[in-house]
């Protein structure tokens, strides 16, 4: 028996309906668990830590729905999964096996949650999301700073904001992502949905300059102007992807010959800041002796800064640094202290595969726009890496962000390895929203 038709659409606008709620949902999620919203909020009261964890039981429920999508993403970004598992595990040999474990689960649960987004949706929908997602967290630290005095600065950078975010580098780092996410949004959609990216796209600047954060800066008008130049010739992306990874190789190797140079004193003068990077050159010089000590499988995740380790205050006490840190500033190092050589090695695959899957999406795909937005994602982390750490951060709204876009470019990958053979599959593959 056949069902009316008023009955179908009916039915078919509640599946909508619902739908929506889940990626609205899904949206608040990511912010809330990827920001430092909460401590902003409640001002550093010690009801913040339950509250993460309470907001993990709504995302465990969302997985729980669609944990066919979860699945999927896990397995397309099995390096990920590898890693998230390790830091688990790492409480074998944990310097604070219970501090290890605390962490390593709001992480896991955070990182599958990525996973799902991007199973579930297609490619022009996930940027859609994440460019939204851009929008309400610059939208809420604008809120945060004309309400809250403690989103304004911390001691000793009282004249910057810090948003939603636990210093003005987390601020810097989510503006300079949200500024060509919001761009490139505004290039995909029409109508008040493209308003909505304009504000975003506006909030970001503002937001970025008052960072002051210049790592952020850099790296969000390098990432901005490689989008520019993809929507300006959209007809070469092979060509483009080439260039862009050249250009970004390429500031690399000038940036440490310039480190070691003498003009690095009155470059870094002009931009107020210092040929050490703030220290962190000093830094990672003397981390290395430590992770020398515990090479292949680190620290246990999150035990070196742990707050009873006798490492950071040694650390501290060298001529070279006279501060107490409180994490490396840098992705690499963090993961080595971590879970040591199998992380770094497992990061390794991670972007020699990820690099071949960018090279079959460029090359088959007849409008790879969508991925070249996801490159460029992919090379800001990798950017704001250098000097910052957000790799397996367990409340980085980056570090989901970077997961779901490799995740989807592994999947979307291995559907065009599929369709070598059928040349007109991969030509006619679409970005249209998956139900």
């Amino acid at each position: 028996m056949r069902r009316p038709a008023h009955t179908t659409a009916m039915f078919r606008r509640q599946i909508a309906l619902f739908q929506a709620m889940i990626v609205s949902a899904a949206v608040c999620l990511i912010v809330i668990s990827g920001t430092d919203a909460f401590n902003i909020v409640l001002d550093g009261h010690g009801i913040v830590r339950p509250l993460l964890w309470v907001m993990l039981c709504p995302m465990l429920l969302i997985m729980a729905i669609y944990y066919r999508f979860t699945l999927s993403g896990a397995v397309a970004s099995f390096e990920i999964s590898v890693l998230i598992l390790l830091t688990l595990l790492s409480f074998l040999w944990s310097l604070d096996p219970s501090n290890t474990i605390e962490r390593a689960i709001p992480l896991i649960v955070t990182t599958c949650f990525a996973f799902m987004i991007a199973s579930m949706t297609s490619q022009r929908s996930l940027i859609l999301l994440l460019a939204a997602t851009c929008c309400v967290m610059m939208f809420l630290s604008l809120a945060s700073i004309a309400i809250f005095p403690q989103a304004r600065g911390t001691p000793p950078w009282d004249t910057t904001w810090r948003g939603i975010f636990n210093h003005k580098n987390g601020m810097g780092a989510a503006s300079a992502l949200s500024l060509f996410m919001t761009y490139a949004a505004m290039k995909l959609s029409s109508g008040n949905t493209r308003r909505l990216f304009l504000a975003g796209f506006v909030a970001s600047i503002a937001l970025l300059y008052a960072s002051e954060s210049r790592t952020a800066q850099f790296v969000g008008l390098f990432s901005f102007i490689a989008i520019y130049l993809a929507f300006s010739n959209p007809r070469k992306p092979l060509s483009w992807a080439l260039g862009y990874w050249l250009a970004f190789c390429g500031l690399l190797a000038s940036g440490t010959l310039l480190l070691g140079s003498s003009l690095a004193d009155p470059i870094f003068a002009l931009i107020d800041r210092k040929p050490t990077l703030s220290s962190r050159i000093p830094l990672w010089e003397l981390l290395w002796p430590y992770i020398q000590d515990r090479f292949w499988l680190g620290y246990g995740y999150s035990a070196f800064w742990y707050d009873s380790s006798p490492y950071p205050p040694i650390i501290a006490n060298h001529p070279s640094l006279r501060f107490q840190p409180f994490y490396s500033h840098n992705g690499l190092v963090e993961v080595w202290l971590h879970i040591g050589f199998a992380g770094v090695a497992l990061l390794t695959l991670l972007f020699l595969r990820l690099g071949y899957a960018f090279y079959l999406c460029m090359r088959y795909l007849s409008n790879p726009i969508c991925m070249v937005i996801l490159l460029v994602v992919v090379i800001n982390f990798l950017m704001l890496n250098i000097t910052e750490g957000t790799v397996l951060d367990r409340k980085s709204i980056i570090w989901m962000i970077f997961v779901a876009a490799v995740t989807k470019t592994f999947i979307v990958a291995r559907s065009v390895l599929q369709s070598k053979g059928s040349p007109s599959r991969v030509c006619n593959q679409k970005s249209s929203p998956r139900p």
